[in-house]
């Protein structure tokens, strides 16, 4: 599964709250 520190957009995850799975699921969309 995905990390915390997975970068997307160059916006580090890590630094954003906690996204549920399915919240994490439509940003890899």
């Amino acid at each position: 599964m995905v990390t915390n520190k997975v970068e997307i957009c160059g916006v580090n995850t890590s630094k954003l709250p906690v996204l549920s799975n399915d919240e994490m699921k439509d940003l890899m969309i």
